[in-house]
């Protein structure tokens, strides 16, 4: 009878290149399937970030259109955008900008709305038009050009401003002159292990020939 053979020395060392081989290309694919998610993540996060972003723009305005006036104009961080409504019992609405931090050594900007003085940012939304949510914005400066004006968004800018023969113009407080308020939202465009930045501003104009400024 005959003696079974046993694999030899170069039999082995092929078949362990070729297990090598394809455990290298198994695990390229799984580093490139793992990244492609986390990418897909982050975006899916960027764009619910910018459609907060859109929502409380949209809030922002309708609160100014049903105010009967605005009391204070601020844009960078810790200044407010504060509103007194038209209701039968009038309430006041603060907008507010906050750091919060994102991760181990991110920070981003927070806004915020509540009512009441001081305001209550506890209560999310009180019956009011439109639901609003704390929204993260932009820590880092956006410059856009705005009809030929330079516009630097800190997260969120809002400038009060006329038109001149047709020119808008800014103004600055007591914004006795003042016609529109310009509001700036730059919604954050980045994770905090993702740098991809879509700079998107969105910009709204509200007239305010009917509301007095302070």
């Amino acid at each position: 009878m005959r003696a079974k053979k046993g694999f030899t020395l170069v039999e082995l060392i092929i078949t362990v290149a070729v297990l090598v081989i394809i455990m290298v290309s198994m695990g390229g694919a799984l580093v490139g399937t793992l990244s492609a998610w986390k990418e897909g993540r982050d975006r899916e996060l960027l764009h619910e970030y910018e459609t907060q972003a859109r929502t409380a723009l949209l809030a922002i305005v309708r609160d100014i259109r049903n105010s009967k006036a605005v009391t204070e104009v601020g844009s960078g961080l810790g200044d407010t955008l504060v509103l007194t409504t038209d209701e039968e019992t009038p309430r006041t609405i603060t907008y507010t900008l906050e750091e919060a931090a994102v991760g181990d050594s991110d920070t981003r900007f927070v806004l915020k709305r509540g009512f009441g003085s001081p305001p209550d940012y506890d209560d999310p939304d009180p019956p009011w038009p439109i639901n609003f949510v704390p929204v993260r914005l932009n820590s880092v400066s956006s410059a856009i050009t705005v009809d030929g004006v330079d516009i630097t968004v800190n997260g969120m800018a809002i400038v009060a401003g006329r038109y001149n023969a047709g020119a808008w113009e800014d103004v600055s407080a007591p914004y006795t002159n003042a016609t529109h308020l310009r509001i700036y939202l730059d919604p954050q465009s980045s994770t905090a292990d993702n740098s991809y930045f879509a700079n998107t501003v969105f910009q709204a104009e509200v007239s305010l020939k009917r509301l007095p400024l302070p």
